[in-house]
């Protein structure tokens, strides 16, 4: 980790929010932590194997390799790998997934891909496997069209390898987002301006910021009366 040798150790590990984070929203692991339990799951598998005694299990125990799993993260970069990517460098048809070793929680993306190998009792040589699993702790899991694009790319990269894909559920639903401009446009008509707590009415933009995004089709609205506007 590049520390020296008589650095104090921390007093939480790294990641305990993350997982503490993952844990109290959707009472699941935090998604860096989900290769780990297949490597656990293949651990015991050997351990138990080993354990029946006799001759197939000692074939077994001289069998098992010194590492069950190997792990590559899929992440989603530009072509010249220049910068954070867009979704408009998508459309462009620029963007690639490449193999990457990197550390727990460097993403910048609500999904997260990995290319796994796991040397099993029955497959010791090994078998790939993509899972691929939301970040609960990014943005309360929402599957927004980065993460879509994620998704998209790590499941066509397996069904190019013709190797099974794992997808571990546990997100918020859709982020559904809005243009900066439209956003700051946005007006509200409150039940009662000193009381905002009583609630509103509706959502409404002037006549002007309409005709300005209904040219470019960026916004759908009925026209309304507000205080003989």
């Amino acid at each position: 980790e590049g520390m020296k040798v008589n650095s104090p150790y921390p007093l939480i590990r790294p990641f305990d929010a993350q997982r503490k984070a993952a844990l109290r929203s959707s009472d699941t692991l935090y998604c860096y932590d989900l290769p780990a339990l297949f490597e656990a799951a293949v651990e015991k598998q050997w351990s138990d194997a080993s354990e029946k005694g006799g001759i197939d299990g000692n074939i077994r125990a001289a069998s098992r390799p010194l590492m069950v799993m190997y792990t590559t993260e899929l992440v989603v970069q530009k072509k010249n790998g220049d910068g954070p990517w867009s979704m408009q460098d998508y459309l462009n048809g620029d963007l690639e997934l490449v193999h990457v070793q990197r550390g727990a929680g460097a993403n910048d993306v609500g999904m997260v891909a990995w290319l796994m190998e796991l040397k099993t009792v029955e497959y010791p040589n090994g078998r790939q496997v993509v899972l691929i699993a939301n970040d609960i702790t990014h943005k309360a899991g929402s599957f927004g069209t980065r993460e879509d694009v994620v998704f998209k790319l790590a499941s066509e990269f397996a069904r190019e390898k013709r190797i099974p894909r794992l997808y571990v559920a546990a997100n918020s639903g859709a982020r559904i987002g809005l243009a900066d401009g439209i956003k700051k446009a946005y007006r509200v008509a409150f039940k009662d301006q000193s009381k905002p707590e009583n609630g509103f009415d509706y959502l409404y933009v002037t006549k002007e910021e309409y005709e300005q995004f209904a040219f470019k089709h960026e916004l759908n609205a009925v026209p309304m009366t507000l205080e003989g506007q």
